[in-house]
């Protein structure tokens, strides 16, 4: 009995993966045609888990040129017709760069039977830009994790407006 329990969570763990990679490749693909923001699609979705959708869409954006460009030397939306743009860039990304594919199902047997080949191209493209790092290969704006403020308020009995520019730009 209590094996069936865990087989049955495993079960709806995976089905609930294959439902956030699809929510994300709708949003994707919604963003993608400029309908709206990551962030606005996300939060009104009927996926229950929004922060993992909105993850997933966010990082899946940030890697989409290497993503793509990984796509189309493997041809892999050729090889796969029924895969989508949106769905292709979602399941590379967490292929290649997230944790793997969770789910179970044609999603997972998919990704699996092409692994090797994206890898390799992903390889191939590190070699040519001359870079050890994936992130190395995204564009400058993407690479750069800390932003500045669009404001600061300063205390000018502590500092002078002009200290705190000059401390926040170097």
């Amino acid at each position: 009995l209590p094996l069936l329990r865990v087989a049955t969570v495993l079960s709806l763990t995976a089905v609930a993966m294959a439902e956030l990679y699809e929510a994300a490749a709708k949003i994707l693909e919604a963003v993608m045609q400029r309908k709206g923001t990551a962030k606005s699609m996300c939060y009104s979705s009927q996926f229950a888990d929004k922060r993992r959708l909105f993850a997933l869409v966010c990082e899946s954006l940030r890697y989409r040129t290497v993503s793509a460009d990984v796509i189309k030397a493997a041809d892999l939306l050729k090889v796969e017709r029924k895969l989508s743009e949106a769905m292709a860039l979602v399941l590379v990304y967490d292929t290649l760069f997230g944790r793997g594919v969770q789910c179970g199902g044609p999603l997972k047997k998919c990704m699996q039977k092409h692994k090797n080949r994206l890898q390799s191209e992903l390889t191939k493209m590190k070699v040519r830009a001359r870079v050890s790092d994936s992130r190395d290969l995204l564009p400058e704006s993407a690479r750069n994790d800390v932003q500045l403020p669009r404001y600061a308020r300063v205390n000018t009995l502590r500092i002078s407006v002009a200290k705190a520019k000059a401390d926040f730009e170097a």
